[in-house]
């Protein structure tokens, strides 16, 4: 068996590229075998165009630029690195595999890497950087070509992730663009990218949706889309508990409208109620919150409720004095 593995470990490394799509890095170890067909070290480019069986694929020797005949080099591309890539484009969703493989080899039983890309990948790059500085018109220019408009980076989020989100503090990553917007996420980018199909209850890595990070209109837009008022993060948290830890009475007002679940609590037991009186949030928000519905008793994991916070924090802080009084617990 030509190059069998042994203790693989597959790694996705960032290479920024304006917001930075990825490229494929497979660290292995491989195992002793007496058939190799690369004795010292060597570098290889395998350019093919398959979106299944890696027809058409030339392998190329980096250092030399002569193409290798080593139909043992072909058939481990093909059935090593193809379902790798298979398996990332449909994570990140892309619609096409052709494009070049990579790898370095120190012999037959050293180490080697495999990197792989193609072009749609600097495309959808260039999708999540329009989306993240509202370039309506790079948008619209890079959706006309077909791509994916609910592809993902490397770390889950979609175009309408990035153009959803508070934009200053994705604009710091963009200094230059900072004085050719507003201070508000451009709607209108949001607008054309659900006109377009983006789906509003995609979540990143880390479960977050765009409706986590939204602000009143832009909000508006996701839930007249379908986005899942009550969706909880990895983490459990939830639009509401954002919405409250942020103190945004307006958009906590429109969730709460939207029958938002204002009991559910995060995998540490915290309630919308909770982040509020944590984040020493205003008598607003506080009020609104009981109003619908709030259990002020409710406790956490760690045993602490909205009441008890309010009345540890209130011995040192002003702030919580009076959202103690709010939730009564002089009484």
């Amino acid at each position: 068996m030509f190059l069998r593995t042994k203790g693989a470990v597959w790694l996705l490394s960032l290479f920024l590229v304006g917001i930075g799509l990825f490229t494929i890095i497979r660290s292995v170890r491989l195992g002793t075998h007496r058939d190799c067909d690369f004795p010292s070290a060597r570098t290889f480019r395998i350019d093919f165009k398959s979106n299944n069986n890696f027809t058409q694929l030339v392998a190329m020797d980096a250092s030399t630029g002569q193409e290798v005949h080593s139909q043992k080099l072909k058939a481990f591309i093909t059935q090593e690195a193809g379902p790798r890539i298979k398996q990332t484009m449909m994570q990140v969703g892309l619609n096409r595999a052709d494009g070049h493989t990579s790898f370095s080899l120190q012999g037959c039983s050293e180490p080697y890497l495999i990197s792989w890309s193609n072009a749609e990948i600097p495309l959808l790059s260039r999708l999540m950087t329009a989306a993240e500085t509202w370039n309506l018109e790079d948008l619209r220019i890079i959706l006309s070509s077909g791509i994916n408009v609910n592809a993902r980076d490397f770390q889950g989020h979609t175009a309408l992730m990035y153009a959803a989100v508070n934009p200053m503090k994705e604009l710091s990553k963009h200094p230059d663009k900072l004085e050719k917007v507003g201070a508000k996420p451009d709607i209108s980018a949001v607008e054309l990218l659900l006109n377009k199909g983006a789906d509003p209850n995609l979540k990143d890595a880390y479960g977050v949706t765009p409706l986590h990070v939204a602000d009143y209109e832009t909000a508006t837009l996701l839930l007249a889309a379908g986005a899942d008022v009550s969706a909880q993060e990895a983490s459990g948290k939830t639009p509401l508990m954002s919405a409250a830890e942020r103190g945004d009475a307006r958009l906590i007002r429109m969730f709460l409208t939207r029958k938002a679940l204002v009991n559910i609590d995060d995998k540490e037991g915290n309630s919308a109620l909770m982040y509020a009186v944590k984040a020493g949030a205003r008598d607003e928000v506080i009020k609104l919150l009981l109003s619908s519905g709030a259990d002020r008793n409710l406790q956490n994991r760690a045993g602490e409720s909205p009441v008890s916070v309010a009345r540890m924090r209130a011995k040192h802080d002003l702030r919580f004095r009076r959202i103690a009084r709010l939730l009564d617990v002089t009484k």
